[in-house]
């Protein structure tokens, strides 16, 4: 969730600078090249919302007090899942 809340920043001022009256066609190029390169860069490392979770979670298997447990299904499981419910991959 908070991958996907840094990407949907970089999203945002995306779209705000669409919006702009002023915004020109080299503007618009510009605005969706950074997005671009910005949304690259999250591969190589985290953005501040993920960056700062896992800060939170100083390496521990608890985040806020709660103690998180990884996924014990393998991916045929979950498919296995996603297929009774009516879900495609």
């Amino acid at each position: 969730m908070h991958f996907i809340q840094d990407v949907l920043e970089i999203l945002s001022d995306l779209s705000l600078q669409f919006q702009r009256d002023t915004c020109s066609i080299p503007d618009a190029l510009d605005a969706l090249e950074t997005a671009c390169l910005r949304l690259v860069a999250l591969k190589l490392r985290p953005g501040k919302n993920l960056q700062g979770f896992i800060d939170a979670t100083s390496g521990q298997l608890t985040f806020q007090g709660i103690q998180l447990t990884p996924s014990t299904s393998s991916d045929e499981q979950l498919n296995a899942k996603n297929r009774s419910c009516g879900h495609s991959h």
